[in-house]
C-alpha cells in the first residue's frame, strides 16, 4: 500500500505527509513509529536531538544539533542502497516535536536544497505549530 494513498495513509496515521523533495523525501508526524513498508524508510530524531529548554520554551534546536541532522538526512539521501526507496523523516504529534522538526526540515531545505525560507516553510503553512 503506497504511503501517499489516502486510504494506506489514513490507516496508518499518515494524512498530513509532506512532500520535501518531490518522490523522494517526506516529513510526517506520527503516533508512535509508522510501521515498516516496502520501498520506504523512515527515521526521526526525537529521542537524539533533545533541546535544552531554558524556562517553558520548547526550541528551537541549535545549530550543532541542526549540523547533526542535515549529515545524517545527507548520508540517507546519497546512500547507494537507498536509492530506490522513499526516505520519510517523522516526529511525534506533539506540538513542540513538530515545531522542531519543522525547523530541522525547513532549515536543511534551505541550506542544501537552496530554497528560500518562504518556499521552505510553504509546505507547512497548514500545519497548527505553537508560537
Amino acid at each position: 500500500m503506497d504511503l501517499l494513498s489516502r486510504r494506506g495513509s489514513e490507516s496508518r496515521g499518515l494524512k498530513k505527509t509532506v512532500e520535501i523533495i518531490k518522490d523522494r523525501l517526506y516529513y510526517v508526524a506520527v503516533k508512535g513509529e509508522p510501521a515498516p513498508q516496502e520501498g520506504y524508510i523512515f527515521f526521526s530524531v526525537d529521542r537524539e536531538l533533545e533541546y535544552w529548554n531554558f524556562f517553558l520554551d520548547f526550541g528551537p534546536l541549535n545549530l550543532g544539533q541542526l549540523f547533526k541532522f542535515c549529515q545524517l538526512l545527507i548520508g540517507l539521501l546519497k546512500d547507494p542502497a537507498l536509492t530506490d526507496r522513499k526516505i520519510v523523516y517523522y516526529s511525534a504529534r506533539r506540538k513542540e516535536k513538530r515545531a522542531n522538526a519543522t525547523f530541522l526540515i525547513s532549515a536543511f531545505s534551505m541550506l542544501y536544497l537552496h530554497k528560500t525560507p518562504k518556499e521552505a516553510f510553504y509546505p507547512f503553512r497548514k500545519n497548527s505549530l505553537p508560537p
